[in-house]
């Protein structure tokens, strides 16, 4: 289960950082890249998300697919 869990964790974050550019500047802002971002574990490097940071991007701010 926490192979599977990984996998779609990691495919999640690769299509974040490709397509939601709110994510991709909210994570490099902080130092975090693709490349740094290797297992379940870590995701205690990713910071939260805001309700401000929310606000801010509706409505379409924080898509990440069509």
């Amino acid at each position: 289960m926490r192979k599977l869990r990984e996998k779609l964790f990691l495919r999640q974050i690769e299509n974040v950082f490709k397509n939601s550019h709110f994510y991709k500047r909210k994570y490099e802002g902080v130092g975090i890249n693709l490349n740094g971002i290797k297992s379940l574990d870590d995701i205690k490097k990713l910071p939260f998300t805001t309700k401000e940071e929310v606000r801010e991007a509706y409505p379409l701010g924080l898509m990440s697919t069509d």
